[in-house]
């Protein structure tokens, strides 16, 4: 075994270890290392990595999902003359829940409109001045009510008001939320095909 540079060696063993001087001709091995900071770097890391994705989790589970309105019919072709019926909801799919304020009985709006855009039908309930509250729990659904259509639309020619069967085609029905604004859906049928 030889020393030299700081390093013994052993030629014996064919390895080499770091020394430390202590005193005029004394050496000694070097204390041992703590573990590389590699280790403790990548440790590090994915800990940061773990706190991310966590706090992205909450986030996500936390967010304010805005309600929707969805309309539920039996189906969506119908032959001529048959009743139309519309079932209105207002989902709430968020973890949070919602109140709305209504100043009259009207929850929703609904119109009916013909392939050129034009609306046959259109349904308002006779609203009453009365404030009204609805408030919708995280992940509920409330029924706002029901719209039957008997396929007629409005005529009217000088001073005589007539109901006339609508003509086979496509239709869009659109129900509106009197809640807010920005809470609408469609869905489409077709009469007579």
């Amino acid at each position: 075994m030889a020393i030299r540079d700081g390093l013994t060696i052993d030629l014996d063993n064919a390895r080499t270890e770091p020394v430390v001087r202590k005193g005029k001709l004394r050496y000694v091995a070097q204390p041992p290392q703590p573990a590389p900071k590699r280790a403790f770097k990548a440790l590090a890391g994915l800990l940061v990595a773990v706190l991310i994705l966590a706090g992205l989790y909450y986030a996500y589970t936390q967010r304010d999902v805005p309600d929707r309105l969805r309309l539920d019919l039996e189906k969506t072709t119908f032959q001529p003359g048959e009743e139309v019926g519309v079932t209105v909801f207002l989902v709430n799919d968020g973890p949070r829940k919602h109140s709305y304020t209504f100043t009259s009985s009207q929850l929703f709006g609904l119109e009916v409109r013909n392939a050129t855009g034009d609306i046959v039908a259109e349904y308002s309930e006779n609203a009453t001045a009365a404030t009204k509250q609805v408030t919708l729990g995280p992940y509920s659904k409330e029924r706002l009510g029901v719209f039957l259509w008997n396929q007629t639309t409005l005529v009217i020619d000088g001073e005589n008001e007539t109901w006339v069967q609508v003509q086979p085609g496509n239709y869009t029905i659109r129900a509106y939320f009197k809640g807010s604004a920005d809470i609408a859906a469609e869905r489409r049928i077709t009469i007579g095909f």
